[in-house]
């Protein structure tokens, strides 16, 4: 049995640096290719509501 798994909605939200409410804007691959091969994708967000965290992302 995991301990660290949160009972309900607003543990979730307390337990991570930053939940938000907002909108995907733009989508962009991003392949890496150095001493390892990666690829990630890119994501330009509008947050409408900061739900916990740094209040300063709000666009």
């Amino acid at each position: 049995m995991q301990s660290n798994i949160p009972h309900n909605f607003q543990e979730l939200i307390e337990s991570g640096e930053l939940a938000f409410v907002g909108k995907v804007k733009a989508l962009e691959d991003k392949p890496y290719l150095g001493v390892t091969t990666a690829a990630y994708t890119m994501a330009t967000i509008n947050v409408t509501q900061v739900l916990n965290g740094d209040q300063s992302f709000i666009n």
